[in-house]
């Protein structure tokens, strides 16, 4: 009896592992636009380093490093910044 019990509960460990597995180690990419700008020689774009840290802000949240509250405000923050920038891009005031 004290065999199958340790068998079930065996498997039971094991299929928890599978299920939780992409879980806890699934990694997030940063975003990276097709031609950014990384060489600080020719120039920084903020409107990129907003995505990116968008995409920071996500991974951090995923992890369980951010509550959802701090995830909450700071997207709030850089996405209104993000959309501002935007706006002046295309010849509106930020």
């Amino acid at each position: 009896m004290t065999g199958i019990l340790l068998i079930a509960g065996l498997l039971l460990l094991a299929f928890a592992a599978i299920i939780a597995y992409p879980l806890v180690f699934h990694r997030v990419e940063s975003y990276l636009p097709e031609g950014a700008i990384h060489d600080q020689s020719e120039g920084f774009i903020e409107r990129d380093a907003l995505l990116e840290a968008m995409s920071d802000l996500e991974q951090a949240s995923l992890t369980g490093k951010l509550s959802p509250e701090d995830y909450n405000l700071q997207k709030a923050e850089l996405e209104q910044r993000y959309f501002e920038l935007l706006h002046a891009e295309e010849g509106g005031v930020a």
